[in-house]
């Protein structure tokens, strides 16, 4: 029976992979950009003043009916080997979409170990979702998007965040 539930649970995180891969690139500029503009920073462009942010992506399996999420990793440097995740619930309806920041921590990532610089709010069960998003990200190609471009209006994304309601 267990191996029939795992064998269910790799068809289901498949599943919403292939759903969600054609969307993958817009929802990342999304969420993008409400990591770059929000009155928190999260990305620390506003303080920094960098031009550029390297940022990948991984999506998480839904916990609850109509709760979707994105894994946005910001990478520092060229490589991958550190950065920030980032655990973004959306909602869409119509042309609009709520990007809601739930949870982040920075990482670095040396070989095959990814650990956490300071952990996570949540378990067990969040860090390890955290970490394999991470993994997962790291099969996908690196997107740069210039901060000039993730801080313009964009009427179609809403933002909101943990920390800011």
């Amino acid at each position: 029976m267990p191996k029939l539930a795992l064998l269910f649970l790799l068809m289901l995180w498949g599943g919403v992979e292939a759903y969600s891969q054609e969307r993958g690139p817009d929802l990342l500029h999304g969420a993008s950009h409400c990591l770059a503009v929000e009155d928190v920073d999260w990305l620390a462009v506003q303080r920094t003043h960098v031009k550029f942010v390297r940022m990948g992506y991984a999506f998480g399996i839904e916990t609850e009916p109509g709760e979707r999420h994105i894994y946005v990793i910001a990478y520092e440097g060229a490589r991958r080997s550190s950065g920030k995740i980032f655990d973004v619930f959306y909602y869409k309806k119509g042309r609009k979409t709520l990007f809601d920041v739930q949870n982040n921590a920075s990482f670095k990532w040396s070989g095959k170990l990814v650990d956490f610089v300071d952990t996570p709010l949540g378990g067990v069960w969040t860090q390890t979702h955290l970490l394999t998003a991470v993994k997962r990200a790291g099969w996908r190609p690196v997107t740069q998007f210039s901060v000039k471009d993730l801080s313009k209006p964009n009427p179609d994304v809403t933002c909101r965040s943990y920390v800011n309601g």
